[in-house]
């Protein structure tokens, strides 16, 4: 899967029907799986942060929330597909 990384930090760049399927797979499975759905104001405080950071990119599906993280990863010429 192709991740985008914005400050540091590694977003999925899956559509959300994909991203609805995985977590569906992960339900379905016999391990645990992490998703985090950082913000930007998350993101941020992560820039700065190695612990946050290393912590968010170990989650298994990492999705953005908020238009912001669309936005920046437009503006960075990477754009996350929703």
């Amino acid at each position: 899967m192709e991740k985008i990384s914005i400050f540091g930090i590694n977003i999925d760049n899956i559509t959300f029907y994909d991203a609805t399927e995985l977590v569906k797979e992960y339900l379905n499975g016999n391990t645990l799986k992490a998703i985090c759905t950082p913000n930007t104001e998350i993101v941020m405080a992560a820039r700065d942060d190695a612990y946050l950071k290393n912590l968010i990119n170990g989650f298994d599906l990492i999705i953005p929330d908020g238009i912001g993280l669309i936005y920046g990863s437009r503006i960075r010429k990477k754009p996350l597909k929703e």
